[in-house]
């Protein structure tokens, strides 16, 4: 506007009309970073008002947070789980225009409930011990279903935004524990009729946002690759949509504003990640005369590949081995 009435005006222009524009010019980037140094001032207050940005996200994706610091030392396995679901949540975010550090962070915190009790989940049990062999059933997931509320009541102890409390209680959702439930209707023969199915199921709430949807599909598939012997694309995929079938079909996604071109998205971003983590590498000789040398151990893990699933049937033999319950061989029936 200033240019305009210099050059298209009809009065003398004279030294001060003519500094008007660069003395606007100065103002406005003076301004602007004053501005940014009273923002940076207020984020503090705003916080504690209650509003979250991502300004307090970043300082907590600081690994150096106590509660994942205690989760490395106590559960070393659930940790890189978390890790990993927070790469995939991230991706996964960003794939659809979600938001991927809200996200991240949060897949960070959502199991630090299992410090608790770390030996009872799958993935920290490196003794090859199966600490639900001889436990009654409903007793297990009693001790499984527990880290929800664990991890909701230390987050909440340690003053963690509400984005982070929300999805760490909906990462299950009301997500049937479906391993246990059958062992509980094969120990009980049929008798008195099937057990009580609430008492298997997680106790919610499902996922009301696409950054808690993401995370629920990023921890279950990232549980569910652990027992894939050779990942592929391929068999990736597959297991991504049987995954997707299931939460679906277990209505979790009914609150979840997510729709199924973001869900495909979202499950190619999966692909892009887990390829990058489980890529092949050449085997040298001198690695191979060693893998050979090697004496054979004792199976530790039950290892399902996808072909092998569908031989298994709904659920095998259990016995005092470490098995899976997060395995898709183990998924809600619809």
């Amino acid at each position: 506007f200033h240019f305009v009435q210099i050059f298209e005006g009809e009065q003398a222009v004279t030294l001060a009309t003519q500094m008007r524009p660069l003395w606007s010019m100065s103002l406005g980037f003076v301004g602007g970073v004053f501005s940014s140094f009273v923002v940076l001032g207020l984020l503090p207050m705003f916080e504690v008002a209650g509003f979250v940005t991502d300004y307090r996200m970043l300082e907590l994706a600081n690994l150096n947070h106590p509660l994942l610091k205690q989760l490395m030392l106590r559960a070393p396995g659930t940790y890189h789980h978390s890790l990993v679901v927070g790469t995939l949540a991230e991706a996964g975010c960003e794939a659809v225009g979600a938001n991927g550090v809200r996200a991240r962070v949060a897949a960070y915190f959502h199991d630090i409930g299992k410090t608790l009790n770390p030996q009872y989940f799958v993935e920290n049990q490196r003794d090859g011990r199966n600490r639900h062999a001889g436990m009654d059933p409903t007793t297990s997931a009693r001790v499984i279903i527990a880290h929800v509320a664990d991890g909701y009541r230390m987050a909440k102890e340690h003053r963690l935004p509400q984005p982070i409390l929300d999805i760490i209680q909906s990462h299950h959702g009301t997500g049937l524990l479906q391993y246990f439930f059958v062992k509980a209707h094969e120990e009980k023969g049929g008798e008195g009729g099937p057990p009580d199915e609430s008492a298997f199921r997680y106790a919610g709430p499902k996922p009301d946002t696409r950054e808690a949807g993401i995370v629920m599909l990023a921890d279950k598939v990232e549980a569910a690759t652990r027992t894939l012997k050779h990942p592929t694309e391929r068999s990736l995929r597959e297991m991504m949509g049987r995954i997707v079938e299931s939460v679906i079909q277990d209505g979790q996604f009914t609150n979840c504003p997510i729709t199924l071109d973001e869900i495909d998205r979202v499950k190619t971003s999966f692909v892009n990640v887990l390829m990058g983590i489980y890529h092949q590498r050449i085997e040298y000789p001198s690695e191979a005369r060693i893998e050979a040398a090697q004496v054979p151990e004792p199976p530790q893990e039950v290892v399902i590949t996808l072909d092998e699933v569908e031989e298994l049937g709904d659920l095998g033999a259990t016995d005092d081995r470490t098995e899976d319950y997060e395995s898709i061989q183990f998924l809600p029936k619809a």
